[in-house]
């Protein structure tokens, strides 16, 4: 994290779709970071998918 203020945003989906020809169902969260620019925009910096676990 720097300085210029960082921000980590945390999501829960539930994703269903074919890919491929083939079905898919994934219930999964979603973390990513954003850190600002100097010229005060945002940029994702990295992305992530976790599977939700199930047990």
């Amino acid at each position: 994290m720097s300085e210029r203020g960082d921000v980590v945003v945390l999501a829960h989906g539930v994703k269903s779709g074919h890919w491929e020809g083939r079905p898919f169902h994934e219930d999964e969260y979603t973390t990513e970071v954003f850190a600002r620019q100097d010229d005060g925009t945002w940029r994702c910096v990295v992305s992530a998918l976790t599977p939700r676990s199930t047990g």
